[in-house]
């Protein structure tokens, strides 16, 4: 037992001198360097941060995308259940709310208010700034108009 003790103590020995050759840093090195780990860790952080930001707003704008495709595909897939006099009766009904009727006999745009021929193009602006102002979207209606 007596071999078992000075291993013992022989190993504190060694621990404690080794301990005196330790250099143990400053007061002032030790703060130091905690604020640059400090510094470093919140530097980090930011970075990490501006990097979710970009890709959740970048991966949103991925998901609006694609549920607005499946939006249009479901009404692509509305209108052909819709006969064609309902569907004509929806044009119509569309065109009136922006002020527009159809004349029966050349089938040309006309303006409610003015009696004024009105192109295309102007009605597929009104039909437009009528979607936006609701918050669709007004190139499915642009698309629609020129299918007719």
């Amino acid at each position: 037992m007596a071999k078992k003790e000075s291993k013992i103590l022989n190993y504190f020995k060694d621990v404690k001198s080794e301990l005196k050759k330790v250099v143990w840093p400053s007061f002032r090195q030790v703060k130091n360097n905690t604020l640059i780990v400090i510094l470093c860790v919140v530097i980090v952080g930011i970075f990490i941060a501006l990097l979710d930001l970009a890709f959740s707003a970048s991966f949103g704008k991925i998901v609006d995308l694609l549920q607005g495709e499946e939006a249009v595909e479901e009404t692509v897939d509305t209108e052909t259940e819709m006969t064609q006099e309902e569907y004509d009766a929806a044009m119509m009904e569309m065109l009136a709310s922006v002020g527009v009727d159809v004349d029966a006999e050349t089938g040309k745009y006309i303006d409610v208010e003015t009696k004024a021929e009105l192109s295309e193009e102007e009605v597929n602006a009104r039909l437009s700034a009528m979607l936006e102002a609701a918050g669709l979207n007004s190139e499915a209606t642009t698309e629609t108009n020129n299918a007719q």
